[in-house]
């Protein structure tokens, strides 16, 4: 112990503390600055452990120097303090002494200086750490010239041309040894979602690769192993496939990945990992995908820059078991009710997994579910968007303003970032809002940008096809439509555009087919009702009343065995319009809205899913103004603001049924105009424009916008299905009044056409065109 008590006395004395002070701390601030140079150049990894390697090996070099230098701390016994006893013995004071008695005393020698101190100098030791460090940079930095020059093993494939930037690649289903699919079906899941966080590549989706396996007349459910998804990368001129395996060896599972070029099948990478239980296979995943991406020749910043899979995905395998089964229902079975329902499952394991959120609000969406249960999912993945890739993040922000908020503006500004942030993602839904607000040259352009991106995308092209014709642009939609049934001629949508051409043409009987042919084509609910609702319009554009209220039934019976409990209501609001429009009764149509809201009350629907402005709008047509009025405050009391959206052209339009139901016929006009002006639509409200119009005593006005609304080129009687053989049975009238008879005559024929075969009810009204026919030709 004493030995112990010296030595750190000596060190003291010899300031040895202070050296070990100042090397720790100088080696923490070199520390610092190789691993910020690290990050900002783009290092390996390992060039930071290899820094501590060298402060620990220099640690006990630079020690010694100061002990040598210093001189060792002494360990020889102290002499014992002791008094004499003999006077003679005492101490003499040498300073009291001669100087002839001192002066010729030998002078004690300095030690000679050893080996130690020839090798253990401050300035070797300064210039080795300065040449280990210096090495230690030249070794980096020829690693990371090698690697990017495509220069021997360190070489990446971008570098050496195996692969170019944002290259293409399938990902294959891994293979299991141990006969577990699932879980082998959520590593290639994992594999996804790491590979969608980088850059250098791009991942074929799963719905591209059906489209693939389609035209290859395989079935689209087949399951992707190597050697088809070899198949599909050389039939689509993509370069490379990842495939891999996983194989189990008592707790421990071992993950193996290689990256395979499609041309000849040479592995351009390999790599595998251990897992030692279940329970940290996702880590697994992501340390092999990263060595993957190395490989390809992602920068060593942007990998670190990355989220752990777990934190981008979810640290539940359970959860991303769960969630793979919901996505392949949902994406390749089309079982929308499954999907959902494993989604749910997942979210309840990880209540924070921000992808099965999205997902799920995406799902909800495009299964016609109600808006309440979109917004609610939608909110929840904005919520937990930390937890989603950057692109993905970028779409769970365009989303939500789109979904949640209705901010079309603001959507589209965030859509447009994730387009400018990532050049392979779809711009369809980008192009969906630039329709929202009338944009259709733009909305065009992005339709065709998402299908340069995704050739497959078979849901852009039907999109661009319909801003085609909103832009009047007749002839170029019917080349996409012919291009629709070369890429997908087992889709249903080909049937649908063909049915979109005929209504154009005027052949509703044509459309009528092409609406049938695609509903037998495709089982799945959702569609089948919204077939029905199409074949309800299409037949009440011709005036068959009784045929159109049951596909309407039909269709809303389905919606409602869906969960949809406002599907009742809403086919009682759409049988009031009937009244209203084609029967012309508004008496009949108040008191049916009336029985109607009294027999499907509003309370029991989630307050964003209630109709207000469809209810308040018809009570002001049916000139119930103060139930109008009642209805837009219960809307206010009852919806959050924050779920509103922009309601500014739905107050307008209602300010201005309100206006004309109280004969303000000048104030009308105006309001209504507006909404037209702020809402772009050239048809919408064209009749409503004539109805006012014709209110106060502007016939002028009312033909111009009856005219404007015939004439216009159309897909779908969704608009139409309610006024189009009145506008022709008013134009009639109108002209007739003028006493233009060829005019008359014109419009009067077309209504005779239209509702030749309408509802007995009906027949009256086009007896009288007949007999105007007969009449107008009988002056000619």
């Amino acid at each position: 112990m004493q030995h112990v008590k010296r030595l750190i006395v000596e060190m003291h004395r010899r300031s040895i503390w202070k050296v070990l002070g100042v090397y720790l701390v100088g080696s923490w601030v070199g520390y610092q600055v190789i691993t910020e140079l690290t990050d900002r150049v783009g290092l390996p990894d390992w060039v930071p452990a290899f820094a501590i390697v060298l402060f620990v090996i220099g640690l006990p070099i630079v020690l010694a120097t100061a002990l040598v230098q210093e001189g060792a701390p002494s360990f020889r016994r102290s002499q014992p303090d002791f008094a004499p006893t003999d006077p003679t013995l005492l101490p003499i004071d040498l300073t009291l002494l001669p100087e002839s008695a001192t002066a010729d005393r030998p002078a004690t020698p300095e030690p000679a200086r050893g080996l130690q101190h020839r090798l253990l100098t401050w300035n070797k030791a300064i210039a080795g750490g300065i040449v280990a460090f210096l090495l230690l940079g030249t070794t980096a930095a020829g690693y990371v010239g090698l690697r990017n020059a495509g220069v021997g093993p360190f070489g990446s494939l971008l570098a050496t041309g195996e692969l170019s930037n944002r290259e293409r690649m399938v990902i294959a289903d891994f293979q299991t040894l141990s006969g577990d699919t699932s879980l082998a079906a959520a590593v290639t899941e994992a594999f996804r979602m790491d590979f969608a966080q980088t850059p250098v590549v791009t991942v074929v989706e799963p719905a591209y690769v059906r489209e693939v396996l389609q035209r290859m007349s395989r079935d689209p459910k087949s399951k992707l192993d190597a050697d088809l998804a070899r198949e599909v990368a050389i039939r689509d001129n993509i370069k490379a496939y990842l495939a891999g395996e996983l194989s189990r060896a008592g707790t421990k599972y071992i993950i193996a990945a290689k990256l395979v070029s499609a041309k000849d099948a040479t592995v351009l990478a390999s790599f595998r990992e251990t897992a030692s239980d279940s329970t940290v296979i996702i880590d697994a995943v992501d340390r092999l995908s990263k060595s993957l991406r190395e490989k390809i020749g992602e920068s060593f910043r942007l990998l670190r820059a990355d989220k752990p899979l777990e934190a981008v995905s979810t640290p539940s395998l359970d959860a991303l078991l769960k969630y793979t089964r919901g996505v392949y229902a949902i994406d390749v079975d089309r079982d929308f009710d499954a999907g959902i329902s494993m989604l749910q499952e997942a979210i309840a394991t990880d209540s924070g997994f921000a992808m099965a959120w999205r997902k799920l609000a995406v799902a909800y969406s495009n299964s016609g579910r109600g808006r309440d249960l979109v917004v609610s999912a939608a909110i929840k993945a904005y919520q937990f968007r930390d937890r989603l890739t950057d692109i993905e993040r970028y779409g769970a922000d365009a989303y939500y303003h789109m979904a949640v908020v209705q901010d079309d503006n603001k959507a589209i500004s965030a859509y447009e970032l994730l387009r400018d942030r990532d050049p392979t993602a779809s711009t369809n839904n980008l192009g969906l809002l630039y329709r929202n607000v009338r944009d259709n040259e733009k909305a065009a352009e992005a339709f065709r940008e998402a299908i340069k991106r995704d050739s497959m995308l078979a849901v852009a092209h039907g999109n661009l096809f319909g801003s085609l014709f909103d832009l009047g642009r007749r002839d170029e939609a019917e080349q996409v439509a012919a291009m629709v049934e070369r890429k997908f001629p087992t889709d249903p949508m080909v049937q649908q555009l063909k049915a979109g051409l005929a209504y154009a043409k005027g052949d509703i009987a044509g459309t009528i087919e092409g609406v049938t042919r695609a509903r037998a084509m495709r089982r799945a609910a959702l569609f089948q009702a919204t077939t029905e609702f199409a074949l309800a319009d299409l037949t009440m554009v011709q005036g068959k009343l009784a045929e159109a209220s049951r596909r309407r039934a039909a269709g809303a019976a389905i919606q409602l065995e869906r969960g949809n409990i406002w599907a009742p209501l809403n086919r009682e609001l759409w049988e009031v319009r009937a009244d209203l429009d084609v029967r012309r009764d508004p008496v009949r149509a108040g008191q049916r809205l009336r029985a109607a809201v009294a027999q499907y009350p509003l309370e029991p629907i989630p307050p964003i899913n209630r109709p207000y402005f469809n209810i308040a709008n018809l009570y002001a047509l049916t000139g119930d103004v103060a139930k109008a009025r009642s209805t837009i405050t219960d809307f206010e009391n009852g919806t959050p603001a924050e779920l509103r959206g922009n309601t500014t052209d739905n107050r307008l339009l209602l300010d201005g049924l309100i206006a004309l139901s109280e004969k303000r016929y000048s104030e009308a006009v105006d309001l209504i105009r507006r909404t037209v002006e702020l809402t772009g639509c050239n048809t919408c409200l064209h009749a409503t424009m004539a109805l006012a119009f014709e209110a106060a005593s502007q016939p002028d006005s009312a033909i111009a916008y009856l005219e404007a609304h015939v004439a216009a080129l159309r897909t779908n009687a969704v608009v139409d299905a309610f006024v189009l053989g009145p506008s022709y049975e008013r134009l009639a009238e109108l002209y007739e009044q003028q006493g233009n008879r060829e005019k008359a005559a014109l419009y009067a024929g077309k209504f005779v056409e239209l509702w030749q075969n309408a509802d007995a009810e009906l027949q009256p009204r086009v007896q009288a065109k007949k007999q105007m026919l007969s009449r107008l030709n009988e002056r000619r």
